[in-house]
């Protein structure tokens, strides 16, 4: 098992202060037709995206 941890700030100095949610897809190339996302249990993803979490965006002090 590889893990990697990365820590980076790559928002636009204007994206307002809030929670954001991070999804993400997989296609398939090269007629980028959506891949399925079928979890571990046998369920699939409605949207076949698969949920990274969420983060939050405060003020600046």
């Amino acid at each position: 098992m590889c893990q990697h941890s990365v820590s980076r700030s790559i928002h636009p100095p204007d994206l307002q202060p809030g929670k954001y949610i991070v999804i993400v897809g997989m296609y398939h190339y090269p007629d980028l037709e959506r891949l399925p996302v079928i979890y571990a249990n046998g369920a699939s993803s409605p949207d076949d995206v698969i949920d990274l979490g969420q983060f939050e965006i405060g003020t600046q002090r």
